[in-house]
């Protein structure tokens, strides 16, 4: 091989990457949505459909798209519905009309989870969460809202619960890579189920034991054990505790946990210590 075409071979398989990752729906940090324009045409067709037929035409080559893998699809739905959110902000569409096109947006759905029993056992939910897991670190609202909703999706268990057990399969193979935009979501959502969650992933039998009988006692007591502990989900239980809960604020642990070195705990003690 010529070696002064080195530059330009390189130069050429440089933007072959990021080509392709703009394909794959990826910014160039992998952090927010970018648009697929096929899928996001489909998605209009599907959603403002004039006719069954016209819908169900829509659907099919969604379908064909995903090739037999429509949660893979999901973060372009996601993209979709905040674009719906921001066009309702901006005045562009009225409010009836943003309603019909996010309702509409169950219909994907129902392709992979036609009942209900299929909506609270389908093994559809790690493919779910696999395909949005990435973009949890988003820092643009209206997409980080939307990925909200499909998490509510996949922990639904009924009224005032939550299922965390897909989110213990998931984080249970990266554990070294934890995925902290997940993590922040489940302690935000219910602290409780966050704790014992991570304990099944990163803990052993005994300390799972323990921390479960600390939850059951005294709240104080077990905000100032939980504190003291080397485990980072730990001192997040408390950091996220204690924003919830102002009455159970105490200086001298907040103190510490303002020294904490972990990401996630220090920034929750800033949301409290700024009155976020």
């Amino acid at each position: 091989m010529n070696l002064r075409y080195l530059p330009l071979i390189f130069g050429l398989g440089l933007l072959l990457l990021i080509g392709s990752q703009h394909t794959l729906g990826q910014t160039s940090d992998g952090v927010s949505i970018m648009p697929d324009n096929v899928i996001q045409s489909l998605l209009h067709q599907l959603h403002s459909a004039p006719t069954q037929l016209a819908a169900k035409s829509a659907m099919q080559k969604i379908k064909a798209r995903s090739k037999g893998n429509i949660p893979s699809l999901f973060p372009q739905v996601v993209y979709y519905r905040a674009e719906i959110k921001r066009k309702l902000a901006a005045k562009v569409i009225s409010s009836q009309e943003a309603e019909k096109l996010l309702a509409g947006t169950y219909s994907l759905i129902k392709e992979i989870a036609p009942t209900q029993e299929a909506m609270r056992n389908g093994g559809w939910k790690l493919d779910m969460l696999e395909a949005i897991a990435p973009y949890g670190g988003t820092t643009n609202s209206l997409q980080k809202e939307q990925l909200e909703w499909v998490l509510e999706k996949i922990d639904y268990k009924g009224a005032r619960e939550r299922d965390y057990s897909t989110y213990g399969s998931f984080l249970k193979k990266s554990r070294d890579v934890p995925n902290f935009g997940l993590i922040a979501y489940m302690y935000d959502h219910d602290m409780q189920a966050a704790i014992l969650t991570m304990a099944d992933v990163y803990a052993d039998d005994a300390t799972k034991t323990e921390l479960a009988n600390q939850l059951q006692g005294d709240p104080k007591a077990a905000l100032q054990s939980f504190a003291d502990r080397p485990e980072w989900w730990a001192r997040l239980y408390v950091a996220e505790m204690m924003k919830k809960q102002p009455q159970l604020r105490d200086p001298a642990i907040l103190r510490k946990l303002e020294k904490d070195d972990h990401p996630l705990v220090k920034e929750k003690v800033a949301e409290i210590t700024s009155g976020k």
